[in-house]
């Protein structure tokens, strides 16, 4: 399950996986956009990563629309509502 809780002015996701991810606003004076990395999400699920892709798409921009691709059974990039850059992921089944 991949929940977005967002605020104005944060957002946080609340991730049903085995991992902890720490997201906090910067102080006045000194937020920087965000350049020349993507944070990366894997799932092994084809649907799950559609559902992920849409949901943090939402009022972004895609870069990459979610498709199959050579490597990957989905795979596609994207900025969020807030600036941040994504890659969705979904590793090949055996």
């Amino acid at each position: 399950m991949f929940q977005l809780n967002c605020t104005t002015k944060s957002c946080t996701p609340a991730l049903n996986w085995k991992i902890a991810s720490l997201w906090a606003d910067c102080p006045p004076g000194y937020f920087e956009p965000p350049q020349g990395f993507y944070v990366q999400v894997s799932v092994s699920d084809p649907d799950e990563a559609e559902r992920i892709f849409r949901a943090l798409a939402e009022n972004g921009k895609v870069k990459m629309a979610i498709a199959q691709t050579f490597w990957s059974v989905r795979f596609g990039m994207l900025v969020d509502q807030f600036g941040k850059l994504w890659m969705v992921n979904c590793d090949q089944v055996a």
